[in-house]
This record gives structure tokens, C-alpha cells and sequence, in this order.
């Protein structure tokens, strides 16, 4: 009786710290993907970096300028250079989650980090946009504006 109390009694110290092991990893897994969304309460600083803080005054005739299409098509082109390699990292990183047809309890903290690693590349992505506003010399609202009027001349509404 007293080997069985022994044994019930380490069997339950085991439980307990895997418990306390697998909570720790993953209170760990958790905290730093809240913290990398709480990085994205930077994009209002972000945008306040753009030089061309002008209000943009649309034209009545709605038309393009050849000039805006060139600086959107510039700022565009900046964004998938750098966000493309970025999202094949992602792709081939998560590529196994990716291909399964249903999710499993080891996927949890790899999909949380997927969560993280999405947030980490929209932030990138706003600081990219900046960079390229700024050195196309465009205001965020005339980007804006041009970008809805390219996408309703392919008759894409956004």
C-alpha cells in the first residue's frame, strides 16, 4: 500500500510539473505576441513621420496626373521590394502549418509566433510605406486618393 501511495504521489508531482512547464511556455509564447501587437500602437507615430503633412485637396475632374501614378506606382513597387521577401520567409517558415488540413495542440505556439510574426511584418510594412511617402514626396491622403482612383480605373473598388 505504501509503494502504491509513493507512486501515485510521484505521478502526480509529475503532472504538476509538466503543468507548471508547459503553462510557463506558453504564458511566454502569449506575452511576446501581445507585446508584438502592442508595437502596432506605434503606426499613428509612424504616419505623424510622414514629411508631407498637407491636406490633399482632390481634383474636381477626379482624374490622374501621369506624376501620381509614377509616385504611387514608386511607393507600391518600394513596399512589395521589401515586403515580398518577408512574406516568402513567412510562407517557408510556416509552410508546415500551412499544409495541414487540421490544427493540433503542438501547433499552438507555433501559431501564435505566426500571429507575432504577421504583426512584426504590418509594422514593417507602415514603416516601408512611410519611407516611401516621404521619398516619393507624397502626403498619406493623396496616397490614399490615388490609390482609389487607380483601383476604380481597373474597376477594383477598395
Amino acid at each position: 500500500m505504501k509503494k502504491l501511495a509513493i507512486g501515485c504521489l510521484a505521478m502526480v508531482v509529475l503532472v504538476v510539473a509538466a503543468a507548471v512547464i508547459g503553462s510557463f511556455y506558453a504564458y511566454r509564447k502569449v506575452t511576446s505576441t501581445v507585446a508584438g501587437f502592442t508595437e502596432l500602437a506605434r503606426i499613428p507615430d509612424l504616419e505623424r513621420s510622414i514629411r508631407n503633412q498637407s491636406q490633399f485637396a482632390a481634383p474636381a475632374s477626379g482624374e490622374l496626373t501621369a506624376l501620381q501614378l509614377q509616385r504611387y506606382l514608386a511607393v507600391q513597387q518600394a513596399i512589395q521590394t521589401r515586403l515580398g521577401i518577408r512574406v516568402r520567409e513567412l510562407e517557408r517558415t510556416y509552410q508546415t502549418l500551412l499544409e495541414k488540413d487540421e490544427a493540433e495542440l503542438l501547433d499552438v505556439p507555433k501559431v501564435i509566433a505566426a500571429y507575432r510574426d504577421v504583426a512584426a511584418i504590418f509594422l514593417e510594412a507602415k514603416q516601408t510605406q512611410v519611407d516611401a511617402l516621404n521619398e516619393a514626396g507624397l502626403s498619406l491622403g493623396e496616397y490614399q486618393w490615388i490609390r482609389r482612383q487607380a483601383y476604380a480605373a481597373l474597376g477594383m473598388p477598395m
